[in-house]
């Protein structure tokens, strides 16, 4: 089926969401007597509370907006004042860390509508081939691609999975979507309209894109976007507001290009890096758009110290997009790129526009397509960019994540991460490169797999005594040592097969037989499950490492021998009230020893904690906790085993060494982790 058409003129702009800024020359910059707007990013350690009664304090007539999640505050007052003269008034210079103003939100879109032939006509014979295919359906080219030719509908459509659309609104009234939208947490940031229309078109072609690769998905929609302008503000708020009202997944296609050299942009740089971490920590999955400038993110970093936000954030599903199974030309590329999906394209052929190349999306009812002329109805168009394959990979993974959900019980996020990159299509270099990432996505393959990496695979080794479990991760075997009357003795081998440290350990698994005596472990019985918790002593498996344990238990007739085992325990965000306290405790001419100290100001244990921070120093060395990760300034640091729980009122603490010169800069944007179990 090829559909062409021919153009007398014809206009496309790649669709993006641009972040403005204005720029701050210093803190002594007058406002000017209209209303004025400044954004404070507040240090860690600072309670928010306090900061906002001390502005008060000094100046009543302010209007707050805050984002305590972040500690971020935004300001807007009139007058005449600086912004030093506002913070120094207030008393509240230690307080911050950076100032700035957030930037505007401006939306492009464009589709094909620029005065084409009035004899040109989609082929007739397509609209009516089959009454009970909408046109939608016919030219969606992408799905079929991703899904197998959608033979991964047969197995999850996205059932029981909340997504959270961040975007221009929506039109509740299309009926493709109206009844996959959740009006109940819906939302307007923009200020004098707290409708959720889409204005801007963008939003409704977003959740199309998202319901048509997840049909039974549940979408919210956080408008932050008016018909064209909008205020970054807005959107972190939209995140937040997304991950507390118990999204699973975010789709924001907003970017932008922010310098890290300027002060005036490291606030929405680091505002964003403390919202995206915020969503992570809370096991939700963020997926955003690689940006449509066809450049090498990496180079433009290395020659211009320009990063692109909030695509290539640690923590975020980055997507470029594919024409043809190839990079599509407008793409953005780097390191930064996880995944790929179709994104259509922009292609001629004898003067014509090849229509198979765009993508069919929706469009607003109350709008005219421009496109009747050419058979096409009110309500679609046709568009192309990495905005489209961010939506069709947001849909991808909430099938996968649904298939998850509904089929067991003890999965994590890494898991679902861990299927996704291993089942994608590697394109490209073999590995993950800088234009495909890890592949394009693939939702069958991913389904296909699921049960491997999650449940593993089990088999007798040695008839009756030896049996092997291997999902991947970890090795499991399963030794039966003696058996006698009632009871047999058991050793369990656990060996860690990743390359990541599995920390805290719990193992679970079905079992009838009940344990009467167990050692190098602490057991649980619910019904027919059986939790083995560590000793503490024999809490973490290395990799390459094995940690084993022993029990008898009785039998009634045949033992009854487990076929799969699950591993429980995942890193989530401490509940637990803490304080972290940073001191320089030497330094030298070349460099200088910090201590980093982690105070638990609640009631409850914070058990095997994790550090995550911001810190633009490399660390040389450690003490008394261990790096687990670290990428472009971003690390994570675990507890060494003999501080990993920290008690109500008691303080840990661990020091860095810093070696690359004598500026002396402090770590910030900390995040405090623990284990939990499932």
């Amino acid at each position: 089926m090829r559909l062409f058409l021919q153009c007398v003129k014809f206009l496309v702009v790649q669709m993006f969401i641009i972040l403005t800024i204005g720029a701050y020359a210093n803190m002594d910059v007058m406002a000017c007597e209209s209303n004025e707007k400044i954004d404070l990013l507040l240090n860690d350690d600072v309670t928010i509370d306090e900061v906002k009664d001390k502005l008060l304090e000094f100046n009543s007539t302010l209007h707050i907006d805050e984002c305590k999640e972040i500690n971020l505050l935004h300001l807007e007052y009139n007058g005449e004042m600086s912004e030093s003269e506002l913070i120094e008034g207030a008393n509240i210079k230690t307080c911050v860390e950076l100032v700035g103003e957030l930037p505007e939100i401006n939306a492009t879109n464009n589709y094909v509508t620029d005065l084409v032939g009035e004899d040109d006509k989609i082929n007739e014979k397509i609209m009516c081939e089959n009454e009970d295919f909408s046109l939608f359906e016919r030219l969606s080219w992408h799905i079929d691609e991703i899904t197998g030719e959608r033979k991964s509908f047969s197995y999850t459509e996205g059932d029981g999975v909340k997504v959270a659309l961040i975007d221009s609104g929506v039109d509740g009234n299309h009926p493709y979507i109206k009844n996959r939208i959740n009006w109940d947490n819906a939302k307007s940031y923009v200020e004098g309209d707290q409708t959720l229309y889409d204005y801007n078109t963008h939003g409704t072609m977003m959740a199309g894109l998202i319901c048509q690769m997840a049909p039974k998905v549940e979408i919210t929609p956080y408008k932050v976007l008016g018909d064209s302008t909008g205020e970054s503000i807005w959107a972190i708020k939209a995140i937040i507001d997304a991950v507390n009202d118990g999204n699973d997944i975010i789709n924001i296609s907003l970017g932008t290009y922010k310098c890290l050299s300027e002060s005036s942009e490291k606030l929405i740089i680091n505002a964003y890096k403390r919202v995206i971490r915020y969503a992570q920590n809370r096991n939700v999955i963020v997926v955003a758009s690689a940006g449509n400038y066809g450049i090498n993110l990496d180079n433009y970093k290395a020659a211009s110290d320009i990063v692109h936000l909030p695509g290539g954030i640690h923590g975020v599903y980055t997507i470029s997009a594919l024409s043809d199974h190839s990079m599509a030309s407008y793409s953005n590329n780097g390191t930064c790129i996880d995944l790929c999906a179709p994104g259509g394209n922009v292609v001629f052929t004898d003067g014509m526009l090849d229509l198979n190349k765009c993508i069919y999306v929706l469009y607003p009812t109350y709008f005219d397509n421009g496109l009747e002329q050419i058979g096409v109805p009110q309500g679609y168009s046709f568009s192309y960019g990495t905005s489209l394959s961010t939506a069709i990979a947001t849909g991808g993974i909430a099938d996968i994540v649904s298939y998850c959900k509904q089929k067991y019980k003890y999965y994590t996020n890494e898991d679902v991460d861990r299927i996704i990159r291993e089942s994608a299509n590697d394109l490209g270099d073999e590995g993950k490169d800088i234009f495909y990432g890890d592949g394009e996505l693939d939702v069958y393959n991913s389904i296909m797999n699921a049960d491997k990496m999650i449940l593993g695979t089990f088999c007798e080794i040695n008839k009756n005594d030896e049996y092997l479990f291997d999902n991947g991760r970890m090795l499991v075997k399963y030794i039966i040592e003696d058996e006698y009357d009632d009871k047999y003795q058991v050793k369990i081998n656990m060996t860690n097969t990743s390359d990541y440290t599995m920390r805290d350990w719990e193992i679970v698994y079905k079992m009838d037989d009940q344990i009467v005596n167990i050692w190098n472990g602490d057991y649980l019985i619910n019904g027919e499950e059986v939790r083995i918790k560590n000793k503490g002593y024999n809490k973490n498996i290395y990799p390459g490492d094995q940690v084993s344990i022993g029990y008898i238990a009785t039998k009634v007739g045949e033992i009854d021998i487990p076929s799969a085992y699950s591993f429980t325990n995942y890193y989530s965000s401490s509940e637990s009230e803490y304080k972290i306290n940073y001191i320089v405790e030497n330094e030298w001419d070349s460099g200088y020893i910090s201590v980093i100290s982690i105070e638990n100001l609640s009631n409850e244990i914070i058990e095997d904690w994790m550090l995550e921070f911001e810190f633009d120093q490399t660390i040389s060395n450690i003490w008394g906790a261990e790096i687990n990760s670290t990428d472009d300034g971003y690390y994570e640091v675990v507890n060494s085993n003999y501080n990993s729980n920290i008690y109500p009122g008691e303080t840990v603490e661990f020091r860095v060494m810093i070696q690359e010169g004598n500026v002396i800069s402090e770590p910030h944007s900390y995040e405090l982790l623990s284990v939990k179990m499932k």
